[in-house]
């Protein structure tokens, strides 16, 4: 029968605290123990030979025992322990690019805040502008087209900013109406790996809802901000909570993902107000 001795509590700059509890026992029990005694949730595991009272002998009446020790991770900060369970908890913030029309790019949403219709004028005058040109070189190929461009309008309240900003889409539209810009997007992670101790869960809470900067810290404390977010200049933007994914892992342990990805606007049709 494996019998725990007293444990071990250790700490590294890498991996935190640790627990290190310890077994001894016959090895012939060695397999029902790690099936019904080990309890589950270790990160690492060390066997090795350790005869009590008597050294290993080709005696088959001696019983060979062997030492087993099991390391649990214990999450603390600085305030005190939290959740007992908890292995790990990282976060990442990953960025990937697309290409998307220059209608649907981040630089077109003023102009679509503004006025919905103004893009959609915008993209209706340089299609205008292509058809006169057309016409123009049909009817006599060897003259120069005079045809201008026209302007839409601005809608009441726009600013100088947002007016410069339509007038470089226009040209950007005269000559390509099917333009594309690179958009770079990012997704920030949250990785814990738990044990069966652990109180945390998968939390479905406001999934596919925007959070301003503000709010993500205030739902996501352990978020460390000013290392990932505040110098990269995102604590602008707002974070759409995705679904979270709950992994079985080797060994007892669970693993949970929790994403948000980041963007400018999210239209509140799709996906409701923005929680601030």
């Amino acid at each position: 029968m494996f019998t725990e001795l007293p444990s071990e509590r250790t700490w590294t700059a890498t991996a935190g605290f640790q627990q290190v509890r310890v077994w001894e026992g016959p090895e012939e029990e060695k397999d029902a123990f790690f099936a019904s005694i080990a309890p589950p949730g270790y990160i690492a595991l060390r066997e090795s030979n350790r005869p009590l009272g008597q050294r290993s002998t080709t005696d088959p009446t001696v019983r060979n025992w062997v030492r087993i020790e099991l390391t649990y991770g214990v999450a603390t900060t600085a305030g005190g322990s939290e959740d007992p369970g908890l292995i790990s908890r990282t976060w990442t913030l990953q960025p990937t690019e697309e290409q998307v029309h220059i209608l649907s790019h981040d630089a077109t949403i003023p102009l679509w805040k503004r006025d919905r219709t103004w893009p959609q004028r915008i993209k209706a005058y340089a299609e205008n502008y292509s058809d006169r040109v057309a016409q123009g070189l049909a009817a006599n190929p060897a003259a120069p087209v005079t045809t201008t461009i026209s302007t839409p309008v601005a809608p009441g309240g726009a600013t100088s900013d947002e007016i410069a900003q339509a007038n470089r889409l226009l040209d950007i539209l005269v000559r390509d109406q099917n333009a594309t810009g690179l958009v770079t997007r990012h997704t920030l992670r949250k990785t814990e790996v738990v044990n069966t101790l652990t109180a945390l869960q998968a939390s479905h809470t406001n999934v596919n809802r925007p959070y301003t900067y503000t709010s993500l810290i205030a739902s996501e404390p352990t978020l460390p901000g000013a290392a990932l977010l505040q110098a990269s200049g995102l604590t602008a933007m707002k974070w759409l909570k995705k679904a979270p994914v709950v992994e079985q892992l080797a060994g007892g342990l669970f693993q949970i993902v929790q994403e948000y990805e980041a963007g400018v606007y999210f239209e509140q049709y799709l996906y409701g107000a923005e929680i601030t």
